[in-house]
């Protein structure tokens, strides 16, 4: 071992020290803050106690939002406590922390991969590589081995449609986060 492996680890104590935090949580912010959210999140929306007012939702450029509202007159808008409207608003909120939940639990599972059958004629390399990252991700002999026993290894592939469809949609649920951030209080 060389003076600079001998010295590394007091410079991530250092580094610690003076920043209060570790170097690797900023390499994948977006991973790690995922993974920190993720269990208070759950915890959050299975004990809520209310839900934000239904004028959040008005106008909304979202259109599974919309559909929720889609019976509500201009009427039922301007009485604050109409029950259709708060009713759609409840449903819209549960909407939105589903996908929100969706957005963070992809980031908390290490983005699991989407398999189709061997026989699938989409094949493509990417399956391969894929693999490839994960076991380097996890580089443990435990994963290694668990990927060798799994009854889908050599008859399955990546599928690439479904992994861009899953994106897309980690993408929104974090769009929505960021949209309804100051509605995430109780």
């Amino acid at each position: 071992m060389g003076l600079s492996g001998f010295i590394s680890p007091f410079r991530a104590v250092l580094f610690i020290l003076h920043h209060g935090f570790s170097r690797n949580w900023y390499w994948s912010f977006y991973s790690t803050a995922a993974k920190k959210m993720y269990k208070p999140f759950c915890y959050y929306k299975n004990h809520l106690h209310g839900y934000p007012c239904q004028w959040s939702f008005r106008d909304s450029t979202v259109s599974e939002i919309n559909e929720f509202f889609e019976d509500c007159t201009e009427e039922d808008w301007n009485d604050p406590c109409n029950a259709k409207t708060s009713g759609a608003a409840c449903k819209a909120w549960d909407w939105v922390l589903g996908e929100i939940e969706y957005a963070l639990r992809f980031e908390y599972d290490n983005e699991k991969l989407d398999y189709v059958e061997f026989e699938n004629p989409n094949y493509d390399k990417a399956y391969t590589n894929a693999i490839d990252r994960q076991h380097k991700r996890d580089f443990k002999f435990e994963s290694w081995r668990a990927a060798m026993d799994d009854p889908r290894y050599g008859k399955t592939k990546y599928d690439r449609v479904t992994s861009e469809a899953n994106i897309r949609r980690v993408q929104r649920g974090f769009e929505l986060m960021g949209k309804y951030w100051m509605n995430l209080w109780d």
